[in-house]
């Protein structure tokens, strides 16, 4: 038995092509109201649906089966058939591409569709720096910001000539302190002094008198050997 490809669909929607199907409803379905193009997961693999056909196995101008062409990168094309024979992979084992009415297929019109090659994916867009429009400057701002710079340059210019100021006003006081301070730390140190001189020259006596009463004794022994001597 031949399989048979149709290369054109029917001229208008109704009518039929060759004999008439045995319900004889006629050619009342297109293949694209059946199945769009897309992604379909066959065997493990996202597949593009490239092409779909109808295939008339008898010759008797009804649609008896519809034919899937499928792609994928890094992979070999696939094609598969909506009804397949024992072993073999069918196309309504797939829940994407199963119809719920599979009577529709014998209803369809001859024809074929070509949905081309999987679309690139759409480059994400760059980002637009957006160029931020010119602001005019805000004058009263820059004028509060100087009148406080100056205002605080016042304030200290202010403290430093107060205190030039309260020293110029009180210098006698300031001198006489420290005059006072100086006159006592020499106080101090004179009367430290006399005391250290003090307790050095008692130190000194105390060790000329202690140096007298150790040679007294020698000179009495010296004497006393003078006198046995004469004696």
């Amino acid at each position: 038995m031949v399989e048979k490809r149709a290369q054109k669909p029917a001229t208008k929607p109704g009518a039929t092509a060759g004999a008439p199907p045995a319900s004889g409803e006629g050619c009342t379905v297109q293949l694209d109201t059946l199945w769009q193009p897309g992604h379909h997961e066959i065997i493990g693999i996202r597949y593009w649906l490239s092409q779909v056909f109808t295939i008339d196995l008898d010759g008797n101008g009804v649609t008896d089966n519809v034919g899937f062409r499928f792609v994928a990168p890094g992979a070999r094309n696939l094609v598969i058939r909506y009804f397949a024979a024992p072993g073999l992979l069918a196309a309504r084992s797939v829940p994407s591409l199963k119809l719920s009415d599979e009577s529709a297929i014998y209803r369809l019109c001859f024809g074929q569709r070509e949905f081309g090659p999987e679309p690139a994916p759409k480059a994400k867009p760059k980002a637009v720096q957006l160029i931020k429009p010119f602001e005019p400057p805000d004058l009263a701002k820059e004028m509060r910001a100087k009148k406080e710079a100056e205002a605080a340059a016042a304030s200290g210019a202010a403290k430093r000539r107060g205190l030039v100021g309260a020293v110029r006003r009180h210098w006698k006081v300031i001198v006489g302190v420290a005059l006072s301070l100086l006159l006592a730390g020499g106080a101090m140190a004179y009367v430290t002094r006399e005391r250290w001189m003090r307790r050095a020259g008692t130190a000194s006596d105390s060790e000329s008198e202690d140096a007298d009463d150790e040679v007294e004794p020698g000179r009495g022994d010296e004497e006393g050997d003078g006198e046995d001597a004469e004696k």
